[in-house]
């Protein structure tokens, strides 16, 4: 029977590429992402050329337009983070599952620390070091596949007792049309299970006794295409991010103004700190750190009779180019 294929048999595997745009050939043995739901796998072309009518004797319709160069496709999807993928060690190879798409996202990706005090830590790069990936999805006999892929944005969130979430909207070529193949067998997910949002730590502008719902930063690139004579279609890879803003909601619970006046970091035009810890066991802990915080709103809502107030704001760099306006550890 033709057809009748069943979306939720499905595969997501990233992989850094070594020369942007080049297949990096990802595997179902040390690449997958394991993704909360399907997708669906969009694609488009950068230039179509549609045709008026041109002066072709007696027809009266449009002429064919001609055919349509620059493939490119784009894939959002969202995964809930965790540390290492089997709770080994983290190492210069051994990393979070998301890893390809935080640096896709602008970030480079640093291992330090010594045996038993090992870090991976993510911070915006500078301009002109961001790196690409490559994207495979297997969907039910069916596998597309995105050279050159960045992330538009990338959104970290919690709720209290749930997992951390980044939901990522990506970018890349799409040199080829899709291929018939089988999903990959025994892909390895590994068993390492997330870290929920629970007996945290969290420090914004110095008050560590928020009661605080949830939070949202979103990280929004502005990445061009390139339009290039000598690309596949006339269209190189998308690599260069041109700018890059960082903005944050929190929902915590109303505070007597004696207690806390986050009202008051508005007002004086207050940098402060905005930071949190998720996670106890070794390889699955999560640190956020923003030290250029800066509120925007503060505004006052009732929350089936609980007063709450919803923050939002921007996380800014130190100073100017400093590339520092987030730092998320995995430990």
């Amino acid at each position: 029977m033709p057809g009748n294929r069943n979306a939720l048999a499905a595969l997501l595997l990233t992989k850094v590429e070594s020369t942007s745009g080049t297949d990096a050939a990802p595997t179902a043995a040390a690449d997958t992402l394991q993704i909360l739901q399907p997708f669906v796998p969009d694609s488009d072309f950068a230039f179509k050329t549609p045709r008026d009518k041109l002066v072709a004797g007696a027809a009266l319709t449009a002429s064919y337009h001609l055919t349509p160069q620059g493939p490119f496709g784009m894939w959002n999807y969202e995964v809930q983070v965790r540390g290492s993928r089997t709770g080994a060690a983290f190492s210069g190879t051994v990393k979070p599952d998301i890893d390809p798409v935080m640096v896709a996202g602008g970030f480079s990706s640093v291992f330090s620390g010594g045996a038993g005090a090992e870090v991976i830590t993510y911070k915006p790069v500078a301009p002109g070091g961001q790196q690409t990936m490559t994207q495979y999805y297997y969907q039910d006999g069916v596998l597309r596949k995105l050279l050159g892929c960045v992330a538009d944005s990338i959104t970290i969130s919690w709720s209290a007792g749930t997992p951390v979430l980044l939901k990522a909207n990506t970018k890349g070529l799409y040199p080829a049309t899709f291929s018939d193949a089988a999903i990959p067998a025994s892909p390895t997910f590994g068993g390492q299970q997330p870290p929920l949002a629970a007996n945290a730590t969290l420090n914004i502008d110095g008050f560590t006794t928020s009661i605080c719902r949830d939070f949202s930063c979103t990280i929004t690139n502005e990445v061009p295409q390139r339009p290039s004579v000598l690309g596949t279609g006339g269209l190189a890879a998308f690599y260069a991010v041109r700018a890059r803003k960082i903005e944050f909601t929190a929902t915590v619970e109303e505070e007597l103004n004696a207690t806390k006046n986050f009202e008051s970091l508005i007002r004086n035009g207050t940098q402060s700190v905005l930071n949190w810890v998720l996670g106890g066991t070794q390889y699955n802990k999560s640190t956020f750190t923003a030290g250029g915080m800066h509120l925007h709103t503060v505004k006052p809502a009732d929350d089936a009779g609980l007063l709450v107030i919803k923050m939002s704001g921007i996380l800014h760099d130190s100073s100017p180019a400093a590339n520092d306006a987030i730092t998320w550890q995995h430990s």
